[in-house]
Parts: C-alpha cells; sequence; structure tokens
C-alpha cells in the first residue's frame, strides 16, 4: 500500500471515531478465553493505530528486537494482558508455519515414548503367558 493512501485511510478512520466514544479492551472471559472488548468507535481507533504502525516498518533486517510503540489514549485501556506494542516481522506467513512445523520432537520425548512402548509390550507378552500358564495348569 503506497503511503498516501494509507494517509488517506487513516484520515477517514480519524474522521468517522471519537476518542470520547471509544472503549477497546484485551480481555479474558469467563471460560478463560481470550476476546476483544469493545465499541464501534473502539474498533475504528484500533484500526487507525495498527495501521499508523504500518508507516513506522523499516526494512533493515539488521535489528533484533525492534519494537514499534503504538499511541493510546484513555480509549484503549491498558492492563496486564495488552501491551501497546508491534514487533515488525520480515518474512511471509507461510515460511513462519514452515518454521514451526520444522521443529522436531526433543530426543528426550521419543525416548520416554520408546519406554512406554516397551513396558506396555513386556506388560502385555506377561499378562499372556499367565493366561496360558493358568489353563495349562487347570487342563
Amino acid at each position: 500500500m503506497k503511503e498516501e493512501d494509507l494517509n488517506k485511510v487513516i484520515d477517514i478512520l480519524e474522521q468517522n471515531s471519537s476518542e470520547e466514544d471509544a472503549y477497546f479492551e484485551f480481555t479474558y472471559g469467563n471460560d478463560d478465553f481470550f476476546h476483544v472488548k469493545s465499541n464501534k468507535d473502539g474498533i475504528v481507533l484500533f484500526s487507525k493505530e495498527i495501521l499508523k504502525t504500518i508507516s513506522s516498518f523499516s526494512n533493515t533486517h539488521n535489528i533484533e528486537r525492534n519494537y514499534i510503540k503504538m499511541n493510546s489514549s484513555i480509549w484503549l485501556r491498558n492492563d496486564n494482558i495488552f501491551a501497546p506494542f508491534v514487533e515488525p516481522v520480515y518474512v511471509k506467513r507461510k515460511d513462519i508455519e514452515l518454521s514451526n512445523t520444522e521443529e522436531k520432537q526433543p530426543w528426550k520425548d521419543k525416548i520416554v515414548l520408546i519406554i512406554l512402548v516397551l513396558v506396555l509390550i513386556i506388560f502385555v507378552i506377561g499378562f499372556i503367558t499367565g493366561i496360558v500358564q493358568i489353563f495349562h495348569r487347570i487342563f
């Protein structure tokens, strides 16, 4: 998106919202699930702030931890759940998903699984052998 188009959208969002009426909050529900509690003006202002962070993205990849602070006012409720920062990521989603799926299972987990399967096999063999011995002595 071009910078001038982005600024037009941001201006439109600013004109169609009121900071005095806006409310936006990240929160947990009764069932411990994460959700957003907001009115229309809050969503519009939050969207505007997200769009403003786009202009702060730099294309330099040599910065390890570069957080962009979102400007917020009383309409954005800051509590322990939401930190108003954006961490720029300069890769495509498919690359991120690939790197997450490529995580290998640690060797310790594999050993524990193998030991549990072996113990189960030994238990089953012992159980079957015991049943056969019981029938052998009875008959």
